[in-house]
C-alpha cells in the first residue's frame, strides 16, 4: 500500500511539473513575440548601389545638380551610384521606370515643377505629384531663394504694375509678353497676369532665356521675367527697368553683390504689393517610387544633411551651381506639402483639375 502511495505522488509530481514547465514556455513564447511586434524597426538606408534616374541631359543645369548631390551621397555613406539621364519627353522613361522600383530608397529621380507642368500639358502619362504613383522624398540643391524681376524698355509707358494694367487694357494685345513652358518663371508670369487681371489681355509668346533677352534689348517683346541675379547689370545701366520682383522677401541679398542691394531695393516685391497669395514656391526635389515610408524619407534626408549642411558644402554648391543655388533644409512633410501646393497652382493655371 504504501508502494502505490509513492508511486502516485512520484506520478503527480511529474504530471506538476509538466504543467508548469509548458506554462511557463507559453508565457515566455508570449512574452517574446509582443515584444518583437511591438519594437520599431529600425530604418537603414543606403542598402546597396543608388541609381540616380536624371530627366536631362548630362552636362545641363540639372544634371550638374544631380551629381553634385551624388558627390554629398557618396561623403555622407561612402556608398556607390549611377546617374541614368534621359531628356526624351522631359524624362517620361525615366518616371516610368521610376513607377515600377522597389520604395527602398535605392532608385530616385531628381526633378520638379517642370516636370509636374509637363504632366498637365501631356507630355507626362503620370503627375510626379500623385502620391498613389511616386513618393516626394525630399529637398535638393535647388535656387531656394532666387525669383525673377518683370522687365521692359526704359521708354515703356509705364513704371509699376499698376500704370501696366492700366495701359494693357487700354491696349489689348498690343503688349507681347514671353514666357518659357515647363519653368518656373512660366508659373510666376501667369501668377503675375492673373494678379493684374490682364492674361487674356496681353499677347503671349513662347521664348526661352536668350530669346527673351533678345527681344527684351530688341523691343519685340514688351514684359518678360528675368532671373534676378541678371537684374542689377541691366538696370543700373539702364538698358531694361525692373517694374516687380516676383519674391515676397529680399533674400537675394544671400548671393546679389552688397553694390546693388540699394538698386534693388527700389523694385517693389509681391509682397510690397499684397500680392503674396500669388508667390508660388516650385523647388527642386527628390522623387522615389509609391510606398516609401516618411521614416526612410526623412533618414535619407538626414543621412544627406549630414553634408550638405556645412558651411565648406555651402560654399561649394554656390561656386558649382551658381551663387543663387543652395541647400534648403526641409522635412518630408514640409516638402511634400510645398509640392503638392504647386501642383494646386499649376493644376488651376493650366485649366485642369
Amino acid at each position: 500500500m504504501k508502494k502505490k502511495i509513492i508511486a502516485i505522488l512520484c506520478v503527480l509530481v511529474m504530471l506538476f511539473a509538466l504543467v508548469s514547465c509548458g506554462g511557463s514556455n507559453t508565457a515566455n513564447t508570449n512574452t517574446n513575440t509582443n515584444t518583437g511586434n511591438d519594437a520599431p524597426q529600425e530604418v537603414t538606408w543606403p542598402n546597396g548601389k543608388l541609381t540616380i534616374y536624371v530627366p536631362a541631359e548630362a552636362g545641363s543645369p540639372v544634371d550638374q545638380m544631380a551629381r553634385c548631390w551624388a558627390d554629398a551621397y557618396v561623403e555622407a555613406t561612402k556608398g556607390d551610384f549611377e546617374v541614368v539621364n534621359d531628356a526624351a519627353g522631359d524624362g517620361e522613361r525615366l518616371f516610368q521606370l521610376l513607377k515600377k522600383a522597389k520604395p527602398d530608397g535605392m532608385t530616385i529621380l531628381i526633378g520638379g515643377a517642370g516636370q509636374i507642368m509637363q504632366y498637365y500639358s501631356g507630355v507626362h502619362q503620370d503627375n510626379p505629384a500623385d502620391l498613389t504613383k511616386y513618393t516626394i522624398v525630399g529637398p535638393c540643391m535647388w535656387q531656394a531663394k532666387m525669383a525673377a524681376a518683370c522687365l521692359t524698355q526704359p521708354d515703356a509707358p509705364y513704371n509699376n504694375v499698376q500704370e501696366l494694367k492700366e495701359y494693357v487694357k487700354a491696349h489689348p494685345g498690343q503688349v507681347t509678353c514671353a514666357m518659357s513652358s515647363g519653368t518656373s518663371r512660366y508659373l510666376a508670369m501667369t501668377r503675375l497676369l492673373e494678379a493684374l487681371d490682364i492674361y487674356n489681355d496681353v499677347r503671349i509668346v513662347e521664348a526661352n532665356s536668350k530669346e527673351t533677352t533678345t527681344g527684351l534689348l530688341g523691343g519685340t517683346i514688351n514684359i518678360a521675367l528675368m532671373n534676378d541675379q541678371y537684374v542689377p547689370q541691366y538696370v543700373s545701366e539702364n538698358t531694361l527697368k525692373a517694374l516687380v520682383l516676383t519674391r515676397v522677401d529680399r533674400e537675394y541679398e544671400t548671393y546679389i553683390d552688397e553694390q546693388y542691394w540699394e538698386l534693388m531695393s527700389k523694385i517693389p516685391t509681391f509682397g510690397d504689393l499684397g500680392l503674396n497669395d500669388y508667390y508660388t514656391v516650385s523647388p527642386m526635389c527628390i522623387f522615389g517610387p509609391a510606398g516609401m515610408s516618411a521614416d526612410l524619407c526623412n533618414k535619407m534626408i538626414q543621412t544627406m544633411e549630414t553634408v550638405l549642411t556645412k558651411p565648406e558644402w555651402t560654399e561649394r554648391i554656390k561656386t558649382q551651381l551658381g551663387g543663387s543655388n543652395c541647400y534648403d533644409s526641409h522635412t518630408h512633410e514640409e516638402l511634400e506639402k510645398i509640392i503638392l501646393d504647386a501642383d494646386k497652382v499649376i493644376a488651376d493655371i493650366l485649366g485642369k483639375k
